[in-house]
């Protein structure tokens, strides 16, 4: 929780520094008597960047492990980090140094901090957990901003001030200049004289041609990656469909499966529950699994009583299944070996001749549960009523897990007892 706080202020306080400090020797309307508060404020923003650097020290000392190169490239860093992050403007303002000289040592110290604030925005971002094009592109705007405000200044250290503009006049005709160069626009207006300000232009419309190269191909990468999951998923289709074709399927099932993946992209964007599974480690999917189905398994009186850990072998074993309107789960008088769980939609509990329906089963229900227990015959029939989502669990694969815990085996043999007498009870 304190972190955001102290990263947004840091960066901002490095931001505004990096942007005012470093060209303030250029500004000749700057007179010792505006500088002296001016430079106050600075260090106060210093001084803002200097806490940070300590509260990072300290976070980065207990935790060595996060600089995966060893100590002496954490000490290096670390170092550099609170030498520039150091108010040196403080004897000008107490009066100690000469201000131009205190001005040039500040900035040249503080140019290294520019290494650091892609560093702050990647911490930033990572702590409001953006996404990663947002974070990119922020990246851009950072680099090109700061590129064209150096540029600018750089402009004005090579021209000087020859139409003795005001310091905010001669300012924004050089970032004006900056950025039409560096956007490969050039109207012209503004041009150079003599070779050092010829070899400068020269320099800045290769940096800009790379720049504005650079920044097309980032947003030319995002709006391909945009889609990515769209083409990838495409391509899947194309591939099922070419099968299909092939094997000369009837149009009537090509058409089920074109259904089933416009499902399967408008509701899931066309992820699979087992294939997230498999990426993740096992004990990170089951508490995942646990925040979303520790309701829906304990809805289940075999499950009421169930330990945490039984629940988290059962999440890591449940396997996803998707119905389209029609599909029928199991039929009356199969041998039941599964346990379903509606995650979404709903199914109906009819006769093997569908001529009646006793029951519809909704969102967050179950059903199947006596298979679990008995290998019996099914004692009706389930129908999908519409698209639906549920969850499978087998008996063997319960079995398994059961034979890991022998205090919830007996909770269960005791259970599977009790049923077979009520069944025989209600048979005589």
């Amino acid at each position: 929780m304190i972190r955001f706080p102290v990263l947004g202020v840091r960066a901002v306080a490095l931001v505004a520094n990096l942007f005012v400090l470093i060209t303030a020797p250029l500004y000749s309307d700057l007179a010792p008597a505006v500088w002296r508060p001016w430079i106050g404020w600075e260090i106060l923003a210093l001084s803002l960047v200097l806490a940070g650097s300590l509260f990072r020290l300290r976070e980065d000392f207990l935790d060595l492990s996060t600089w995966p190169e060893g100590r002496p490239r954490f000490w290096t860093v670390r170092s550099l980090d609170l030498l520039t992050a150091i108010p040196w403007e403080l004897p000008f303002v107490l009066g100690f140094m000469n201000p131009v000289h205190t001005l040039y040592l500040a900035v040249f110290l503080r140019y290294f901090r520019l290494f650091f604030v892609l560093g702050y925005l990647q911490d930033i971002t990572s702590t409001l957990e953006l996404p990663p094009a947002v974070q990119r592109i922020l990246n851009i705007v950072i680099i090109f901003a700061f590129s064209a405000h150096y540029i600018a200044n750089a402009w004005i250290l090579v021209t000087g001030n020859p139409d003795h503009f005001d310091d905010v006049s001669l300012y924004l005709r050089a970032l004006y200049w900056t950025v039409t160069t560096m956007t490969t626009i050039g109207y012209g207006d503004i041009t150079p004289h003599g070779n050092s300000q010829i070899l400068f232009v020269i320099f800045i419309e290769v940096f800009g041609a790379g720049m504005y190269g650079y920044v097309i191909g980032v947003v030319a990468s995002l709006i391909s990656n945009f889609d990515i999951a769209k083409n990838t998923f495409q391509h899947k289709i194309d591939q099922v469909e070419a099968f299909l074709r092939y094997r000369k399927v009837p149009r009537h099932l090509q058409r089920r499966v074109r259904e089933y993946f416009d499902y399967l992209w408008k509701f899931r964007r066309g992820h699979e529950e087992a294939q997230i599974a498999d990426t993740l480690p096992a004990q990170l999917w089951s508490d995942i699994g646990l925040h979303l189905n520790r309701d829906l398994l304990e809805r289940v009186p075999l499950f009421q009583h169930a330990p945490e850990a039984v629940l988290r072998q059962l999440i890591l074993r449940l396997q996803p299944v998707i119905l389209q309107p029609g599909d029928i789960v199991f039929e009356e008088g199969e041998i039941g070996l599964d346990m379903y769980f509606i995650t979404k939609g709903s199914v109906e509990v009819v006769s093997f001749d569908r001529k009646k329906s006793y029951a519809i089963l909704q969102e967050g229900q179950y059903f199947g549960e006596i298979a679990l227990l008995n290998s019996v015959p099914r004692t009706a029939t389930i129908i999908a009523r519409d698209w639906c989502e549920l969850y499978r669990i087998d008996k063997p694969t319960f079995d398994r897990v059961v034979e890991r815990f022998p205090g919830f085996a007996d909770e269960i043999q005791r259970i599977a007892h009790q049923r077979r007498q009520n069944e025989a009870q209600r048979s005589r």
